[in-house]
């Protein structure tokens, strides 16, 4: 049994509507988060969310006054296809980290990302020396934990996923 890259399960997904269901689950948590990080950011600021999916934060983020640019990136072609489908935003398809910013941002949110990384700790190491402008915020969710029961199925359904793809 092997696992299938998760940006293969993702574009699967953003076909059959199921990134619907991953905002519906993240709500409540990326709301915590930007309540916590939001009010430590410089305003008017840029924004940048890692892992975007089909958008939906950077979407959020645009729709207030102080926020002037949202970027999503993104590994899974369906999920960017639909973000772009669903806004006028700047979505980029990228592996990382092989996509750089042209520019640091002032803010950097990431949900259900860090975990898919083969080395999580320089990722972030690169997320904060190149992506973020020296006053930068960072806010990173995992809801994938021991407290979590409900993720407890996770590694196992990306299993399952790709063994039935065979």
């Amino acid at each position: 049994m092997s696992t299938r890259p998760a940006t293969e399960l993702f574009s699967e997904w953003a076909t059959k509507n199921k990134d619907e269901g991953m905002e519906r689950g993240h709500a409540a948590s990326v709301k915590a988060m930007l309540d916590l990080a939001l009010p430590r950011v410089s305003t008017p600021y840029s924004a940048v969310d890692v892992g975007c999916g089909n958008g939906w934060v950077c979407r959020a983020l645009e729709s207030g006054d102080a926020c002037l640019r949202a970027v999503g990136v993104d590994g899974s072609k369906a999920m960017i296809e639909k973000a772009k489908t669903l806004g006028d935003g700047e979505f980029h398809l990228a592996l990382l980290p092989d996509w750089k910013p042209t520019t640091p941002f002032d803010f950097l949110h990431s949900m259900e990302f860090l975990y898919y990384l083969h080395d999580p700790a320089a990722m972030l190491k690169i997320l904060h020396d190149e992506w973020l402008n020296e006053a930068g915020v960072m806010v990173a969710g995992v809801d994938h934990y021991l407290e979590n029961e409900d993720s407890h199925g996770w590694p196992e359904a990306l299993t399952c996923a790709h063994d039935n793809a065979e």
